[in-house]
């Protein structure tokens, strides 16, 4: 699934792990994430859709995303080999996973802004348009990841 504009990857990645639509999203939420805020995580300051959104979109789909864990740039790159040292695989495990974008940048500082992924338990999906899905984790620039667990 991909998005079609530039502010909605994260909630095009919950209706992945969920198996709605955007639309189903976007009647959810009663809104559509367009409108202009001032949002400084988004380079056009639209609103897009914030995390309590998310959550409750998840929530209300029988999924909970769980807390997120942060590691250096190189780290991040090799997390599936990092989590194997440890006997922890993410292999059948679902998962947001937060990267640098790879097209949308600060205006303020030039910096790329946040931009979802989202992991299946085998196959990294980018909502990107441009972006070709099931790349190696390596070719992201990882900053977090949540882990989702299934509510029954």
């Amino acid at each position: 699934m991909k998005q079609a504009d530039t502010w909605s990857c994260a909630a095009v990645c919950a209706c992945m792990a969920t198996g709605k639509s955007l639309e189903d999203f976007v009647a959810f939420t009663g809104h559509n994430g367009s409108e202009v805020s001032g949002n400084p995580g988004h380079p056009e300051g639209r609103k897009g859709f914030s995390n309590k959104e998310i959550a409750r979109f998840l929530l209300e789909n029988d999924l909970l995303e769980g807390s997120g864990f942060t590691m250096g740039k190189e780290e991040m790159k090799y997390l599936p080999d990092i989590l194997c040292s440890f006997d922890f695989s993410l292999e059948g495990m679902r998962a947001f996973v937060n990267v640098k974008s790879e097209r949308l940048v600060s205006p303020e500082t030039g910096d790329p802004v946040t931009h979802t992924i989202f992991w299946d338990g085998e196959t990294l999906w980018d909502p990107n348009p441009s972006a070709l899905d099931g790349r190696p984790w390596k070719d992201y620039d990882v900053i977090s990841l949540f882990l989702l667990t299934e509510m029954s």
